[in-house]
């Protein structure tokens, strides 16, 4: 299948999330001409173009997410449905300034300022990307409030597999910046987050004070113990 129906397919499991399916349109055109770069010389300098490399990470973090979102605690469909949006900005923004046909979302979405690449610096986009959706994942779905340990070390085990596997392509100079970048992205996004209501609405899923009929009919919230 391919990877554009992949992810599509991926984001029909969890409502109202046009915007996690538009996004995911957009990143898929940026890396439309993926196919696996393996000519690439390790250490270079120079990093390889945004149109030579693979979706397959954007894929995974996209399967990692949905994972979390599976396993992790109190999640509703509200919190989860948001969760996805800031994920897939967040992927989005962390590859958009390797393509000069597409612009950033910064300022286009209310209250938003992410920060840019360093003018005049390099970065391996896939570094950006991977930094970014671990990072973020963890801040949206914090142990011990809202995931667990084993979900964890499930986002650190694919971070670090990916990292390794793309800081061979790079000089170490710029894969550490753009693992930083990633990570100050995330932080920006999450700080963003804040300002929108649903900041850890995993601790309030239904309204304390609502008193739900009870019966054999009816439905009601199951117990956090």
């Amino acid at each position: 299948m391919p990877d554009q129906k992949r992810l599509l397919v991926l984001s029909v499991y969890c409502p109202n999330q046009i915007l996690y399916v538009l996004l995911t349109w957009c990143i898929m055109s940026l890396l439309s001409s993926c196919k696996k770069d393996d000519t690439g010389q390790q250490g270079s300098a120079e990093p390889p173009a945004l149109s030579s490399i693979s979706a397959g990470i954007a894929l995974q973090w996209a399967e990692r997410t949905l994972y979390t979102i599976h396993f992790s605690s109190f999640n509703s469909p509200t919190y989860s449905s948001r969760s996805l949006a800031y994920m897939s900005i967040a992927m989005y923004e962390s590859i958009v300034h390797g393509d000069n046909t597409h612009q950033s979302l910064s300022g286009q979405l209310y209250g938003s300022n992410f920060p840019a690449p360093e003018s005049g610096k390099k970065y391996h986009w896939p570094l950006v990307l991977n930094a970014s959706q671990q990072h973020l994942l963890k801040l949206l779905y914090p142990i011990p409030e809202n995931s667990h340990p084993y979900v964890h070390a499930k986002i650190d085990a694919l971070y670090d597999s990916l990292k390794t596997a793309e800081v061979k392509l790079v000089i170490k100079e710029i894969a550490n910046r753009s693992d930083l970048y990633g990570k100050m992205l995330a932080e920006t996004i999450f700080e963003w987050s804040k300002k929108d209501g649903g900041h850890a609405g995993y601790i309030r899923n239904f309204d304390p004070s609502f008193s739900f009929p009870s019966g054999e009919s009816y439905w009601i919230p199951p117990s956090r113990g």
